[in-house]
């Protein structure tokens, strides 16, 4: 069992460095195309009966091919069948298998509410899609069932599909996953959700492990309609998830997420995620409704890097990044900015937050910036917080900076680093100032609702945290930890008294 002193030893290494390697998974999904017992070009009249003129019938690939849409194909199936295979417009059947849409478009010509655009078999493996279009689709636009392996999805853009662009299902961590799949230059968007039945999801990842997403948008996906949530990317119960140079923004629903990684029963884990952002996304719901860039709950060791959360923002809530129940997750170098709570937000637990943290062990955040996040403006309960970590245990901010969070015309809290029911948690380093509110008390650079604060300060500067020319930098008084700026700046933000401040006690302020 780890102890509160082998849990700091473990947390020794974070302090000292700012930068991580993102564990990256390569599957190389290849295709032997000496083995492929033919190569043909797949026209409209392929997916006719003989002697129809209508589209009803589901192509089915059974042997290794490489297959070239030479047309558009408006598939106009109408089955309300839930067997695998005969609800979809082209069925994979085979290992080994290529489809080429040759930069033609395959859509869904019918008003079925259920119908898959393409669909693969459980445990095929060696398939790859590319160039083209897939749109319109009422249930997923690609569905990979369990047990396939190597599924590379390349090229493609996916677009007004009801419950998924695409969706990896796989249905347990025993064999049953889908793995070592690419998804890459791909474009998804304008997933609509149907009623009652299922969020919009652009991209769903279920007991996945070692899937390499790279270069990839997944947005505008807009459950309002039916009543349901609108995702970017949902990530369940995966290993080695990696995301690189992706985007999932302006996704909008009852609540709204950019990338929500969940653990439901087994936890994720080993994640990462390098140069993506998620912005934008809006929650509508009239008594709940969240935006949130990136959303983590029940997740271990997962690593975000140079990524960026921006604007998100709900009726009620907007977070930037949101973890819960997660154990050593990485932030280093991600930027939360501007996100923002509505005129629901009246609670304390409410409010516009860069970086959230609930319930948490070992947590940590490295160079990380919270510029400008916003509460419910008329509304005094609420807050404006650029860090909250929330009963997290062992966390780390170290190089951090919250700035300009709340405002003196906000009646919400407005502070930089807020700390409830936390314990031995390290703030190193980290610029804290300007965190406003338009009541005095309310603005504050850092919070801790400890009397006894466990909370250890090392050479952090605070300055300008208050209302008007009142500073406010703490809320309780660390024994011996930190520096208080005990005289009031000239000016709302205003650099009087710095001097007084580490390091800047021996420097000389002078009037410019």
């Amino acid at each position: 069992m780890l102890t509160k002193t082998s849990l700091l030893a473990l947390l020794v290494p974070t302090l000292l460095t700012a930068s991580a390697e993102v564990r990256r998974p390569h599957p190389s999904p290849k295709h032997d195309i000496a083995s492929f017992h033919y190569m043909f070009p797949i026209s409209k009249t392929d997916f006719r009966n003989i002697g129809d003129v209508s589209l009803l019938k589901t192509f089915t690939q059974t042997t290794p091919a490489s297959c070239t849409f030479v047309d558009n194909v408006g598939y106009q199936g109408n089955s309300s069948s839930t067997i695998i295979g005969e609800n979809c417009s082209f069925f994979v059947q085979s290992d080994n298998v290529i489809i080429d849409l040759g930069g033609k478009t395959l859509y869904q010509n019918s008003a079925n509410t259920s119908t898959n655009g393409i669909e693969i078999n459980t445990g095929q493996k060696n398939i790859t899609i590319k160039n083209g279009s897939i749109v319109g689709f009422k249930g997923a636009g690609i569905l990979v069932h369990s047990g396939c392996d190597n599924i590379r999805i390349q090229d493609v853009t996916i677009s007004s599909c009801g419950r998924q662009g695409v969706y990896l299902k796989g249905t347990n961590i025993d064999g049953t996953e889908v793995t070592n799949c690419i998804i890459e230059n791909t474009i998804i968007s304008r997933t609509t959700g149907i009623a009652t039945l299922a969020n919009a999801t652009a991209l769903q990842l279920d007991y996945c492990q070692n899937i390499f997403v790279q270069n990839s948008v997944f947005c505008h996906s807009d459950g309002r309609a039916a009543t349901k949530d609108g995702i970017g990317v949902l990530v369940q119960n995966g290993i080695d998830i990696v995301f690189d140079n992706c985007d999932a923004s302006t996704n909008k629903g009852q609540n709204a997420y950019g990338f929500q990684i969940t653990g439901t029963d087994t936890g994720t884990s080993a994640c990462g995620f390098t140069n993506c952002t998620a912005q934008n996304n809006v929650g509508s719901n009239s008594a709940t409704g969240t935006g949130y860039g990136f959303y983590s709950n029940i997740v271990s060791s997962c690593l975000w890097q140079n990524c960026i959360a921006a604007g998100n923002s709900g009726i009620k809530n907007g977070y930037g990044f949101y973890d819960s129940a997660s154990s050593y997750a990485t932030h280093i170098g991600c930027e939360s900015n501007y996100n923002k709570a509505g005129a629901l937000a009246t609670l304390a637990i409410d409010g516009g937050r860069g970086f959230y943290a609930t319930g948490g062990l070992g947590n940590s955040y490295i160079e990380c910036i919270a510029v400008g996040n916003q509460g419910n403006a008329a509304n005094s309960a609420n807050m404006s917080a650029g860090f909250d970590l929330q009963t997290e245990n062992y966390g780390v901010i170290n190089g951090c900076e919250a700035r300009a969070n709340g405002t003196d015309a906000s009646s919400a809290w407005g502070v930089g680093i807020n700390l409830a029911g936390s314990s031995q948690v390290i703030i190193k380093k980290s610029r804290i100032f300007n965190n406003r509110s338009n009541t005095a008390t309310q603005g504050c650079g850092i919070k801790d609702a400890a009397t006894s604060s466990t909370t250890l300060i090392i050479d952090c500067f605070l300055f300008g945290n208050g209302q008007g020319t009142t500073s406010n930098n703490f809320s309780v008084t660390y024994p011996g930890q930190g520096e208080i700026n005990l005289t009031a700046p000239v000016s709302a933000g205003g650099m009087g008294g710095i001097s007084l401040i580490k390091p800047f006690q021996n420097v000389t302020v002078t009037a410019s």
